[in-house]
């Protein structure tokens, strides 16, 4: 449910920006102008961030292992995501009266980079031991903080490496051409791999065997660090969307954990639980109120105190003690699973 509310707080973001009122709207509702963040800056890494978390979540359904239904499945959604892509920048030639801009039609843009990263991390999680992601992360936002450096990343003009690289791999025409720096170039789409990867991590961390207290306490945490080093780093990698910056990764994944897991907090934690009403359908999903009681909870003396109480007794104070519950509790209909059980999860329709 947070992520969810997470996923709408992002899209309410995304149309106040791009129906702000352009110039004359606030400068927090434009994206900043080459070095800085502002609101408007944080929409679409947030996205990544989510789709991160989101295929953590969609692939642990088949345990992460390679299967040809699961690989046609990812190149069938990247490939309808691309020409997604590509119509919306199609359509805003044939609004000019272009009906064959294929000479010039931008490749790039939000939809496509969306699309890349969510089929690089796709293989990734599948093909890759999940202990490596984290090295993989740092390779490379460290990589690309290097190629910054050493090849003018931060000059927004074509002297930059990255326009460079950009020109001669796509053309020129089609890119971006409203600036010498393609927002959602191609070589950039390496420090965005990066980000959603960091998302991936983050679903790793939701959906652990562990108290909903302890992963929420891990999740705030692990971003806070993320945007205390992005932040330190500022002075030599200054903050920067257009060019999807090292330091920009790791402040906008960091806000973005740290807002999940405040959401978490008072969405998803227990003391704001079921009602009595999906208490008791969840106790006749899984086969009773015992199933649902975790015997590894912190709260040893309430649980204690559960288990010496009369049978007709245990279920309305479980219901009361809603920390002693296992997570996550999914449900699907009539249907409910408690614990990490994508082997449960995917046989659901």
């Amino acid at each position: 449910m947070s992520l969810d509310v997470l996923r709408g707080i992002t899209v309410v973001g995304m149309i106040l920006v791009n129906n702000s009122g352009g110039k004359l709207s606030y400068d927090s509702l434009q994206h900043s102008a080459w070095n800085g963040l502002t609101l408007c800056d944080l929409v679409f890494p947030f996205f990544l961030f989510i789709m991160g978390v989101s295929t953590y979540i969609a692939l642990g359904k088949f345990h992460f292992q390679a299967s040809g239904s699961v690989v046609r499945k990812i190149l069938k959604r990247t490939l309808v995501i691309l020409c997604i892509g590509w119509a919306i920048h199609w359509f805003h030639f044939i609004c000019d009266g272009d009906f064959f801009p294929f000479a010039h039609l931008r490749l790039t843009g939000v939809l496509p980079r969306i699309a890349l990263c969510y089929c690089v991390v796709s293989f990734v999680a599948l093909y890759v031991n999940h202990k490596y992601i984290g090295w993989i992360i740092g390779c490379l936002i460290a990589g690309y903080a290097v190629l910054l450096c050493i090849g003018n990343g931060y000059a927004p003009d074509d002297t930059n490496l990255l326009a460079i690289i950009d020109r001669n791999v796509l053309g020129a025409d089609h890119l971006y051409h409203k600036s010498p720096i393609d927002p959602e170039g191609l070589t950039s789409t390496l420090s965005a791999i990066a980000h959603t990867l960091i998302g991936f991590c983050c679903g790793k961390i939701i959906l652990a065997k562990e108290a909903l207290e302890q992963k929420t306490l891990k999740l705030f945490v692990a971003g806070f660090i993320l945007m205390a080093c992005g932040f330190v780093l500022t002075e030599a990698l200054p903050l920067n969307k257009r060019i999807w910056s090292p330091t920009f990764v790791l402040v906008t994944c960091g806000l973005a954990a740290m807002l999940q897991s405040v959401l978490i907090y008072f969405i998803d934690m227990k003391e704001k639980g079921m009602s009595r009403g999906e208490f008791d359908n969840v106790c006749r999903a899984v086969g009773g109120w015992a199933k649902l009681a975790d015997e590894n909870a912190k709260d040893k003396d309430t649980l204690a105190l559960l288990r010496w109480l009369d049978e007709s007794q245990q279920a309305d104070k479980l219901f009361e003690n809603q920390q002693l519950l296992r997570q996550p509790i999914v449900r699907n209909g009539r249907q409910a699973a408690v614990g990490y059980c994508p082997e449960v999860w995917e046989k659901w329709e």
